[in-house]
């Protein structure tokens, strides 16, 4: 399937959100705020130093 997509330029539409806004993005997505796939960038992790997810 993911051959056909691309082979006919079809392609997701994503909105990107930073760690430090997750919250705000977490409630827009229960407002239905959010019109597209939400993603988190995971190299906006590694700067916030977050207790929960660094080793």
């Amino acid at each position: 399937m993911l051959g056909f997509y691309a082979g006919h330029g079809i392609v997701s539409e994503i909105e990107a959100t930073d760690i430090k806004c997750i919250d705000e993005a977490y409630e827009g997505m229960l407002r239905r705020a959010v019109k597209y796939r939400l993603l988190i960038d995971m190299a906006t992790l590694q700067a916030a130093r977050c207790r929960y997810f660094t080793s």
